[in-house]
């Protein structure tokens, strides 16, 4: 990106969902705003969407979006088709943790027969504000926003978070004594940002670990990786509370190796279950 007399212009955007899996769940709500990176807003984006299946009540309760608030609302293909025209063929996106947002947006354009324009890119604020802003206690959004002393106007509704985005890039493009250089560096496309990365060799290890066959870490990504780790550990805490075990617990004792170093050998379900959980919260 080079420098021009006027900042560049982006749209940070935000998505609702119904859901974490863009497979599996819908959009529920597309919010955006279209400003330049000095903080001029220019206009803005926000639609409901209907979903097919019912709102989970956790949903609910996090976004405050009922079916109610819905259920008059055109559909994800027809508002998803309003954002691309809306957006225009040479966008330059941004989000939070884009890759999320990104997945969400192209699994639904592949349901619906969508083009989502080529030449679109995107910036993914995320690592920016890990490699950057040290010592927060976590780099969620709304964390950052009272880092930089953005009051939003709400959270976990798109139009309110796509503003809080907005705010978070001009402050980036406001840090940079070069902002134009360090920002482009930032700019990825848009379909790399869609692409789902695969799992890591850390997941796939843990897993392997938990039990999980080879044929189910084929092809797996990392979100995927992560729901079945939780999965797992889900049944085998439940084991844990029944008392009952599966043939491999109750087969010879393992041995099981965290970060090349740990080794427990003989271990009962209880221990090797605290084992599990806290191989897990390191991954």
């Amino acid at each position: 990106m080079t420098p021009t007399a006027e900042p560049p212009i982006i749209i940070a955007f935000d998505v609702e969902t119904t859901g974490l899996d863009p497979k599996a769940n819908e959009l529920l709500e597309i919010g955006a705003v279209r400003c330049r990176v000095d903080g001029e807003t220019i206009d803005s984006f926000q639609q409901l969407i209907r979903p097919i299946r019912p709102i989970p009540p956790s949903i609910v309760d996090i976004t405050g979006i009922s079916y109610q608030m819905v259920e008059t609302a055109p559909g994800e293909a027809t508002i998803l088709a309003r954002f691309v025209e809306w957006s225009g063929s040479d966008a330059l996106l941004a989000a939070h943790n884009a890759p999320f947002d990104a997945e969400f947006l192209a699994e639904a354009a592949g349901r619906h027969g969508i083009t989502l324009p080529g030449t679109w890119r995107c910036i993914d604020t995320l690592p920016w504000a890990r490699s950057r802003l040290k010592g927060l206690k976590d780099y969620k959004l709304p964390t950052l926003l009272t880092h930089i002393r953005f009051k939003p106007k709400g959270h976990h509704r798109a139009l309110a978070d796509a503003e809080g985005v907005s705010a978070l890039v001009t402050h980036i493009w406001n840090t940079y004594k070069s902002p134009a250089e360090a920002f482009g560096r930032l700019v990825e496309p848009f379909h790399s940002m869609a692409t789902p990365p695969p799992a890591t060799d850390r997941q796939i290890e843990y897993l392997q670990q938990l039990g999980v066959q080879p044929p189910l870490l084929t092809g797996l990504t990392k979100r995927g990786a992560s729901q079945l780790i939780d999965s797992q550990k889900k049944k085998l805490e439940g084991r844990v509370q029944t008392g009952t075990r599966s043939a491999e617990e109750t087969a010879a004792p393992r041995r099981l190796t965290c970060m090349g170093c740990l080794k427990l050998t003989g271990c009962g379900t209880t221990v090797l279950l605290a084992f599990l959980v806290l191989m897990g919260s390191c991954l």
